[in-house]
């Protein structure tokens, strides 16, 4: 088989390639269009709305945004849980909400 493809005439090998290239080429344009509508569609759940065959690349720096914000809401929720965890071990051991020993309050500045 691969014998008698090579012996075909350069002209009909270059045409069934063109041909085989142009479906490939509908099929990734189909492609295209149905991401560029789910896009749209994803976009506009969030009140978004690209300019038509915009919407991929706007979905892309949208989800860009919203993983920037994931990872930063992340970092302060940590901190959160940390200061908390802090708090509860100061007052279990008798300090205060404010991690000072009962009693004490302030800096003690004009307190004499």
């Amino acid at each position: 088989e691969e014998g008698g493809r090579l012996k075909r005439p350069p002209l009909l090998r270059l045409q069934r390639l063109s041909r085989r290239l142009r479906r490939e080429g509908r099929r990734l344009e189909k492609a295209m269009k149905s991401g560029e509508s789910v896009a749209a569609t994803t976009l506009a759940f969030f009140g978004e709305s690209p300019p038509k065959g915009t919407a991929l690349a706007a979905l892309q720096v949208f989800l860009g945004q919203v993983n920037g914000f994931a990872k930063e809401f992340a970092q302060a929720a940590k901190k959160v849980r940390e200061h908390h965890a802090r708090k509860t071990r100061s007052q279990s051991v008798g300090g205060t909400e404010d991690g000072q020993a009962p009693g004490r309050r302030g800096s003690g500045v004009g307190l004499r």
